[in-house]
């Protein structure tokens, strides 16, 4: 059974109506890039990062975009639940001129059917005008998690945007469909101090106890 958490901006419904209305044409070949970014303090975009467990993270979701511009978009996150834990509902943070976020952000959280992964539906941004900006980089939205053990004791977690709702998608200034690129990002869990000592000292006794044998 899902259970979702809705925010709905005032123009959400017009953003599906336009994705929906051009969803006929083609996908164009654009330059726009979609990534999770999980370090703003460095820069470019840093895809990789190893966290202790139980440590917060902050993942964001920058685009960056060619002369072709951006008129329009609405782009989903998936997450690994197994791993990970959502902190908070995301929201915009840097919507570069001519285009609007919806007025709370219209994002709805499906969670875990038992396939692994939540998904968050969608960031969204529609321009007021005709044509949106161009060659530029923004930051869309942003998701703060818990790294969390998993009882598999796998280390790696991901988190991967995508066109995975019905309404998905992105649209260059000439209002056409655009092919983005769309990269994903990982995070390693890294054991405690205490749990290295405790398998160190593990290996120890075992090489003691070789020796006396």
């Amino acid at each position: 059974m899902f259970s979702c958490m809705r925010i709905r901006g005032w123009y959400a419904a017009s953003t599906m109506i336009i994705m929906g209305t051009l969803a006929i044409a083609g996908p164009a070949q654009g330059e726009i890039i979609i990534s999770i970014d999980l370090d703003r303090n460095e820069p470019g975009i840093q895809d990789h990062l190893a966290v202790l467990p139980g440590d917060v993270v902050t993942a964001e979701l920058v685009f960056e975009v060619g002369p072709e511009g951006i008129s329009g978009y609405s782009v989903s996150v998936r997450f690994d639940t197994s791993e990970l834990s959502l902190l908070d509902i995301p929201g915009a943070t840097n919507m570069p001129p001519g285009l609007l976020p919806s007025a709370d952000e219209f994002v709805l959280l499906t969670e875990d059917d038992g396939s692994g992964f939540a998904q968050l539906s969608s960031f969204d941004g529609l321009s007021a005008i005709s044509g949106g900006p161009a060659d530029i980089i923004f930051k869309a939205g942003f998701m703060t998690f818990r790294a969390d053990a998993p009882a598999d004791g796998s280390t790696t977690h991901d988190i991967q945007p995508g066109e995975f709702d019905l309404n998905d998608g992105v649209l260059d200034n000439a209002n056409e469909l655009v092919d983005a690129t769309l990269n994903g990002a990982s995070i390693t869990l890294i054991p405690e101090p205490t749990a290295i000592s405790c398998l160190l000292g593990a290996s120890m006794l075992v090489l003691s106890g070789r020796r006396r044998i």
